[in-house]
């Protein structure tokens, strides 16, 4: 039995539909869910983990490395829940929205549970290939970040972007990745104009 079986048998298990199990992985409709089961869509480590935790077992189950299930276990594994909020533009100047459409699921390897973090769609292609349309990024979330960092900011308290953030001693310059859009810069006053809202940590991309 493969990961894909063993996620709609766990499913079945549970009573739950597809529809049920789409909405706590944060998918819009039920035919993602179905195309996994079917084996027509690939899913990543970070996503078998946050199929683990929806279905109330571990990634070692999903995977077939333990034939037992391992309901009264689960609280032992090392994962949390990291809400997607809204989304975040690199390069389309869409607005960063402060609602939850659902939850990446991170190990204790990549944050510290003692600090705050969200995870961010991104949208637009300014930081390609590093960054891609649809990425997900992890974002540590604090008010400022040492110069070449890549960061989330805020630009006039409505654009949220992507964008790595270079610091003089008057002026706060974002640089895209993609050639395409050159940097901005914001010089003396106008570096009130941007917000840091975090550090991005890592990049989560879907197969």
């Amino acid at each position: 039995m493969n990961v894909y079986q063993r996620i709609k048998e766990r499913r079945l298990t549970l009573g739950m539909s597809q529809q049920s199990l789409a909405d706590s992985m944060g998918y819009k409709t039920r035919g993602a869910i179905n195309k996994i089961e079917m084996g027509l869509r690939d899913i990543n480590q970070t996503k078998i983990e946050a199929f683990a935790t929806a279905l109330k077992t571990t990634p070692a189950y999903l995977m077939g490395w333990d034939e037992e299930s391992l309901d009264s276990k689960f609280n032992t594994v090392d994962v949390f829940r990291i809400p997607i909020v809204g989304h975040v533009s690199a390069g389309g100047g869409c607005l960063a929205q402060e609602d939850i459409e659902g939850y990446d699921i991170y190990s204790k390897e990549d944050i510290n549970p003692s600090e705050k973090y969200i995870s961010l769609r991104v949208i637009g292609d300014s930081m390609q290939p590093k960054i891609c349309e649809n990425d997900r990024v992890l974002v540590h979330v604090q008010s400022s970040i040492d110069s070449g960092r890549y960061a989330v900011v805020i630009i006039d308290s409505e654009d949220g972007v992507v964008k790595k953030v270079e610091y003089t001693s008057d002026s706060i310059t974002l640089i895209s990745e993609n050639p395409y859009y050159p940097p901005r810069i914001f010089k003396g006053a106008e570096v009130q104009r941007i917000k840091v809202i975090g550090l991005v940590t890592k990049v989560v991309r879907d197969l």
